[in-house]
């Protein structure tokens, strides 16, 4: 099974690319072993389209699904 990920290289530079791997777990380990900080990795279909599901998002990605705060609510807060 192929995956796409996106992470942060050791030198510090963002990297997407590909990684093969029986599940997503031995994915993950595999861009840890090369120095690799994750920061999103999502299951490819064999037509090459990624699988998104809420599970598979980044915190970020949450958060910018979630929306803003009105304005009002942040000055009294």
């Amino acid at each position: 099974m192929n995956f796409k990920y996106r992470g942060r290289s050791a030198e510090g530079t963002i990297v997407e690319g590909q990684v093969e791997a029986d599940n997503q777990g031995l994915a993950l380990e595999t861009l840890r072993q090369k120095g690799m900080m994750v920061l999103s990795l999502n299951a490819m279909t064999a037509g090459g389209r990624e699988i998104v599901s809420n599970r598979n998002l980044t915190l970020f990605d949450k958060l910018q699904r979630i929306g803003t705060v009105p304005s009002k609510t942040v000055m009294v807060f």
